[in-house]
């Protein structure tokens, strides 16, 4: 969760329907073969959101976004706020239409 004075609930909840805007609108889930895959499905979300995640954004409210991680990385994308906070973004998948999931775990050392 962002805690910035800056992300209010009025603008998070902004970004929010636009960034599901985006990612319901993206031909790539059309694919078949993405849409039967999670790791697929993953990596797509993660690209749409890391290439236009940006234009989600009120104009003027974020500076120096960027996707561009090595793919080890613990984030996905990460910017700086009016106020000069870096806020890094590591984005996340659930298929919530499932039974069993195995949780995302990250070592202590790596945080």
């Amino acid at each position: 969760m962002i805690n910035s004075p800056i992300f209010n609930t009025e603008i998070l909840s902004s970004i929010q329907e636009k960034l599901l805007l985006l990612l319901n609108s993206c031909s790539d889930f059309e694919n078949t073969r993405i849409i039967n895959s999670p790791r697929a499905v993953g990596d797509t979300v993660q690209e749409v959101l890391g290439e236009k995640m940006s234009k989600c954004f009120p104009d003027g409210l974020i500076k120096d976004f960027s996707d561009s991680f090595a793919r080890r990385a613990m984030a996905d994308a990460a910017f700086m706020d009016l106020q000069n906070n870096y806020i890094v973004i590591d984005i996340k998948t659930h298929n919530r239409d499932t039974d069993f999931n195995m949780p995302n775990l990250t070592s202590v050392e790596r945080l």
